[in-house]
Parts: structure tokens; sequence; C-alpha cells
């Protein structure tokens, strides 16, 4: 799954951690035990919801990529499903993505 705000007009609306909610459906619904992503180091937006909702930086594939003549780093992270629990107690993070909760059902 690829999520992914690439135009200045959907940047500052929420959908980044509206698209978080995820999360929720991952270790809810499908019993996951840990989720991985992928951010190149130039979304400083992205790297900070990403670290304030408890990823990690587990780590940097170095020049990865290169668009107009410059090199990207790609920074691998994850959250496990007990940092995400713990998480959810917290009150100081943003509320749409703590609100949203999925039903313990089987998927059909």
């Amino acid at each position: 799954m690829c999520i992914g705000l690439f135009h200045e007009a959907y940047f500052n609306k929420g959908y980044g951690t509206e698209a978080l909610k995820l999360l929720d459906y991952g270790f809810g619904m499908l019993n996951l035990h840990r989720i991985e992503l992928d951010v190149y180091n130039h979304n400083d937006r992205g790297m900070h919801v990403y670290k304030k909702i408890g990823f990690k930086q587990e780590g940097i594939l170095r020049v990865y990529l290169f668009i107009n003549h410059r090199y990207y780093d790609l920074i691998m992270m994850s959250i496990g499903n007990n940092t995400a629990n713990r998480i959810k107690a917290r009150e100081d993070l943003p509320g749409p993505f703590f609100i949203f909760s999925v039903p313990n059902r089987s998927l059909k």
C-alpha cells in the first residue's frame, strides 16, 4: 500500500494524519504485530507526524532516489502493536487518529 500527498494543494489539511487511521485497522482488524513505512529525507512534515505518533527510525538507504539533479535518502520506520496501544492513551496527540476504532471482526 502506498499513501502519498504529492501536490501542495493537499498539504496542511490533515489528510496524512487521517490516513494513519489505517494503523488501527492494521492492528485491530488484521491483528498485525508491526507496521513499516518508508519516507524520503526531504519530507519533514511526514517524518514529524510519524515520529509524533510513535514510529521509530530503523534504517537509512543513502542516496536512494535521484530527482531534479539531487539525491535523497530513504528512511525506514516502523511501529509495533504495543507502541500503538500505549500512544492511544495519550491525550496530547492528534485527535482524529486516536478516536477511530475498528470492531474486532474477521474479514469477509
